[in-house]
């Protein structure tokens, strides 16, 4: 079976779950909802997003409330009212642990590699959904954020959660549109080369971005040479997610008070072996001096790591019934 089969399969199953839970927890109740048939995405109507939150019900109101209030709307995304929005995802769980003071539970999971997931002393750190990062050069409004970043004074963590995206983003400079105004100036063909009259070899550093600035101490990747094709389109967002890891306040690069983690759902095509997910993901490990500040986890294996009490047997119920998780 094809990729793109599988993932057509996977989406298409993934709906009919969440159209079951809305049936089921939210019925009589369709002017929760967009007007849409039966088999298309379920997405909350705006002033309703909030029911998007897979919150348990044992938690008080007012607890809700803190959970609902850890992310500002104006950073909610554009689609953070389907039911298929990462977003809502992690804003469920962490902000649901954060709320419940279980952060510390984190302490004691795994990644797939064996070495701590998060934190190995979680229980006072600080966390913080939709993170911005500063320290990268990045312009206004296109600053790298960290889907959920956990760190305390000595260590970081940028954890990248993923759940029906279709792979992990790509540089968008040779995505750009002759329309757009930025199409003559910062247009770029895939190679790290001198183009278009730059005096930089690839088109975010001429406008200050710092990603270069760490290449080669982490990947190996020279900016002093040409890379044909450029190793960081493909790998964009790991990338972005280990610098936002590692690179601390003042510019300095420090592998050893940070990592980068990735967040998955098993059962998404592009993440299985040989996936597209799965190829850049390899793509960035194989590259990197340190392989230790890239780790994954499935979401799967992060809830079967959960502890057996009340509160968290709560919350895994409740992502069993909105994700199948």
């Amino acid at each position: 079976m094809s990729e793109a089969k599988e993932r057509r399969d996977y989406i298409a199953e993934l709906r009919k779950q969440f159209w079951d839970y809305r049936q089921d927890k939210f019925a009589n109740r369709d002017y929760y909802f967009e007007d849409r048939p039966l088999g298309d995405p379920v997405v909350f109507r705006s002033q309703y997003r909030d029911y998007n939150l897979a919150i348990p019900a044992s938690v008080s109101d007012a607890d809700r409330q803190r959970v609902i209030n850890l992310l500002p709307i104006a950073k909610r995304h554009t689609h953070f009212g389907s039911l298929q929005s990462s977003q809502a995802l992690v804003q469920s769980v962490f902000g649901t642990l954060k709320v419940l003071k279980k952060l510390a539970w984190l302490s004691d999971v795994a990644a797939e590699d064996g070495t701590p997931a998060f934190l190995q002393d979680a229980s006072s750190a600080r966390c913080v959904i939709e993170k911005d990062i500063t320290t990268l050069g990045e312009l206004k409004g296109h600053k790298t954020q960290v889907d959920f970043c956990i760190e305390n004074d000595n260590y970081r963590v940028a954890v990248e959660c993923k759940l029906t995206e279709p792979d992990f983003g790509t540089c968008s400079r040779p995505k750009l549109n002759p329309t757009d105004p930025r199409y003559e100036s910062q247009f770029c063909d895939g190679t790290y080369t001198i183009q278009r009259g730059r005096s930089a070899k690839c088109s975010l550093t001429e406008v200050g971005i710092l990603y270069w600035k760490y290449t080669d101490q982490l990947f190996g990747w020279s900016p002093l040479a040409e890379h044909r094709p450029c190793p960081l389109n493909e790998t964009y967002q790991l990338v972005r997610n280990v610098l936002a890891a590692c690179v601390q306040d003042g510019g300095i690069l420090d592998v050893e008070r940070g990592h980068a983690l990735i967040l998955y759902d098993e059962r998404n095509p592009t993440m299985k072996n040989g996936g597209v997910g799965d190829q850049q993901w390899h793509s960035a490990k194989k590259s990197l001096k340190s392989s230790g500040v890239l780790r994954r986890l499935s979401w799967q294996n992060l809830l079967a790591q959960a502890p057996n009490h009340a509160e968290m047997n709560a919350l895994k119920s409740e992502l069993a019934a909105k994700y199948g998780l």
